[in-house]
């Protein structure tokens, strides 16, 4: 895997993404099936910060037709009681698939698997959405946010609106004993167990206006104006932390 990582400063956040992800990008996508994976968690305004910029998703979806993608997919499993067609809606982000041709989904109206977790601390099998299995890329297209009990949400977090339903509230309940608790809480332990299994192809993590405070439902909007891409989900969750002024 190449952990390099490619950070896109400007004020045309479509053209950011595209140039960023073509940086890190090594697969030939002639004929893939791709799913971006935003974080539309919850309903709110866009460019707010709250969901996944609407131009980031553009950029993307402009970057896989220009390479020769069969099918590509903006998808993502809300939290409970979340209507996820309404929060793409809100965010900008089913305009933007419908304007360029791209099928927007609900990962949690398309089946489920449940998959072992190899070697675990905290958390020894997980449901996730079976539509992964479909996929031929997944790129995760998280938001920059601080988070109230794991202090950031990134890319590899992200993820986890690929759990099936209740699921994603499955790492929040854990009732286990950690190794080590300097390192983390048993969430954070939990969302390592998960990445075990389900990393991304790549992250592109979209800065243009994240958002801190009491997150990630409720904080304020804050404007950074870049996006970041790599290969390597851990590398560019890093390069985040950094830029965000945070200790790692």
């Amino acid at each position: 895997m190449d952990n390099r990582v490619v950070i896109e400063h400007g004020e045309s956040p479509a053209r950011q993404a595209y140039q960023a992800l073509s940086k890190v990008f090594t697969h030939q996508a002639q004929g893939m099936k791709v799913l971006l994976k935003p974080n539309l968690g919850r309903i709110g305004e866009a460019k707010s910060g709250l969901c996944t910029h609407p131009d980031v998703i553009r950029g993307l979806i402009k970057f896989f037709q220009d390479q020769g993608a069969q099918e590509i997919y903006v998808g993502d499993g809300a939290l409970v009681g979340v209507n996820v067609w309404q929060a793409a809606e809100a965010a900008g982000i089913l305009e933007v698939c419908q304007e360029l041709g791209a099928t927007f989904l609900n990962l949690d109206e398309e089946g489920v698997k449940e998959i072992a977790i190899p070697n675990p601390v905290v958390v020894d099998k997980l449901r996730i959405t079976s539509f992964l299995e479909k996929m031929d890329l997944i790129v995760s297209v998280p938001v920059i946010k601080t988070h109230m009990y794991t202090k950031v949400t990134l890319s590899i977090k992200n993820m986890k609106g690929c759990l099936y339903r209740k699921e994603k509230t499955k790492l929040h309940t854990l009732n286990k004993e950690v190794p080590d608790k300097s390192k983390g809480l048993v969430l954070d332990y939990g969302i390592a167990d998960m990445a075990r299994v389900l990393l991304p192809h790549y992250a592109v993590i979209d800065g243009i206006v994240g958002m801190e405070g009491f997150g990630p439902a409720v904080g304020t909007s804050k404007a950074l104006d870049v996006v970041i891409a790599s290969q390597d989900a851990l590398a560019a969750d890093l390069v985040a932390l950094k830029l965000m002024g945070m200790d790692i």
